[in-house]
């Protein structure tokens, strides 16, 4: 089973990577008070296409100020966790 985490979205990165304020903590591991997230499964182009652009526009009118939960499943090479979101 994943831990999970849970807080509200205060930054959106580009179109599959965003920060939340972590409020709530899963029992399984340590976390930062901020957390970067990457969206598992998805992979939206580079910002430096308008593609990028749109994409980061589109998620960030979705998620930004809003309570998330994400069911972590790891952490990657960068230490961001990977996982999958959903609203609260």
């Amino acid at each position: 089973m994943y831990d999970t985490i849970r807080g509200p979205v205060l930054d959106v990165i580009d179109g599959d990577t965003f920060d939340i304020s972590v409020t709530h903590t899963g029992k399984n591991n340590k976390y930062s008070d901020t957390e970067r997230i990457r969206i598992v499964d998805i992979n939206t182009p580079e910002l430096n296409t308008p593609a990028g652009l749109r994409a980061k526009a589109k998620l960030k009118s979705k998620i930004l100020g809003k309570e998330i939960r994400c069911h972590v499943h790891a952490r990657d090479s960068y230490q961001r966790l990977v996982g999958d979101v959903e609203y609260v």
